[in-house]
């Protein structure tokens, strides 16, 4: 089986999921894992378990909704080249992003790990500024549109 894994960033991919990919490929699955922060060093340690990584571009916290179409549209072809039997993603955008890609590409397994709901959701100390209160609203839209094409959150 095809296993695409989306993230953010190289840190939490080696830190948090690098058991979990070695298990993967040790069962005889193919895996692919997108990560926007690959050095020569840590691309080194996914090949070596047998993992192919994959570099891409995302601002986690960047609200240029052109900047997230672009990036919406690249993980669709990607998604399509590498014809996925499952897409597994983690953190906001990758959540949004990745599961709404893999839905119109044609991915029937699509799992979203949402860790936490954003920075958009933390308290602020000296109130919510109206930028921040439909900032918020967006992301809850998306959350809605995303989770409607996942198998499992």
């Amino acid at each position: 089986m095809k296993i695409l894994m989306i993230g953010t960033t190289v840190q939490s991919l080696l830190g948090f999921r690098y058991e979990l990919l070695k298990d993967l490929v040790s069962a005889g699955h193919e895996v692919y894992a997108l990560s926007v922060d690959y050095d020569y060093k840590s691309k080194q340690t996914l090949i070596d378990i047998g993992v192919v990584p994959i570099d891409y571009t995302i601002s986690r916290s960047g609200i240029n909704p052109f900047k997230d179409f672009v990036n919406f549209i690249f993980l669709y072809k990607l998604i399509k080249k590498i014809t996925p039997d499952i897409v597994f993603s983690y953190f906001t955008k990758p959540c949004i992003w990745g599961s709404l890609a893999a839905y119109y590409a044609g991915v029937h397994k699509i799992i979203a790990m949402l860790e936490g709901l954003g920075f958009l959701f933390t308290e602020q100390p000296s109130g919510i500024p109206q930028k921040t209160k439909i900032l918020k609203r967006i992301q809850i839209l998306l959350y809605r549109i995303a989770f409607k094409k996942i198998n499992t959150l």
